[in-house]
């Protein structure tokens, strides 16, 4: 089946509506910036995508492009006028966003999500035929809006990478997962460092979750909140755990630096401990 001929059309800025649901759902001033001066320079190399909507026409894809000429006051723009027929315009404007325009994946998730939805019936395989990608690209979209919140968030900034977003979520335990996301925001994090953090997460977990529960020598005795794994070495106290950093060490510094500190510590009279 051969693909449809595009229409192209050169029509007025004040003829042209914004998208129903945008791409983006914030915009880089600076690029956006950049993308109009680069316009003026050398005017517009690819022509946004649009529909009509009645007398008017609606932007499809391309919603960057557009904002840049209507920032630079340019009086038409060249258009590709998509056909009623055509491939749905929420499936065109994801494909040809994520080929020129670099969505970020958590706005790309969202309208995933809505096209999944309105388009496919709910089904993941329709979607992926759809957008012509494969079922494992639109499942590990789809799935951060099933994650943790502020990892989506933080994805969403552009404070951490798809890659390092999927191996936080896949932390079982949600007080490690909040941790290590604090310290890929403050000191950065690579998608191998990423895999080792939820690697060894889930090892801890897995020998939680494998250690018996001692018995209680009082029935009646109420339930008492479970220790918490994060202690600072220097003072031995547990309460503000998000003021707490991620090190790394060597272990041979650890034995000759660290630990007789630790011990020196533990050695002092009891009087002299603050």
């Amino acid at each position: 089946m051969s693909a449809p001929a595009r229409i192209y059309q050169q029509l007025s800025l004040d003829d042209i509506d914004p998208p129903a649901l945008a791409s983006r759902e914030t915009v880089d001033e600076r690029a956006l910036e950049e993308l109009a001066q680069s316009i003026a320079r050398v005017g517009l190399i690819q022509a946004i995508g649009v529909r009509r909507c009645g007398a008017r026409y609606q932007v499809v894809y391309g919603h960057r492009r557009f904002l840049a000429c209507q920032m630079i006051g340019t009086p038409t723009i060249e258009c590709v006028i998509v056909g009623d027929g055509d491939v749905s315009p929420e499936a065109l404007k994801i494909i040809e966003n994520a080929e020129r325009e670099a969505v970020n994946p958590a706005e790309e998730a969202a309208m995933l999500q809505t096209l999944l939805a309105n388009d496919c019936g709910g089904d993941t395989d329709v979607l992926a035929r759809l957008l012509h990608r494969s079922r494992e690209y639109v499942e590990s979209r789809l799935l951060l809006l099933a994650g943790d919140r502020d990892v989506l968030a933080a994805l969403r900034a552009g404070k951490i990478t798809l890659s390092v977003a999927r191996e936080l979520n896949m932390m079982r335990a949600a007080h490690e997962r909040r941790m290590y996301l604090d310290s890929a925001i403050s000191n950065g994090c690579s998608y191998r460092l990423a895999r080792d953090w939820r690697v060894r997460a889930n090892a801890l977990q897995d020998r939680r979750d494998s250690e018996p529960v001692p018995p209680s020598g009082d029935a009646d005795r109420p339930p008492q909140p479970p220790e918490s794994p994060y202690r600072c070495l220097m003072c031995g106290h547990d309460d503000d755990p998000h003021d707490m950093g991620l090190y790394y060490i060597h272990n041979y510094c650890f034995k000759a630096i660290v630990r007789p500190f630790l011990r020196g510590l533990n050695d002092e009279p009891a009087a002299a401990k603050v």
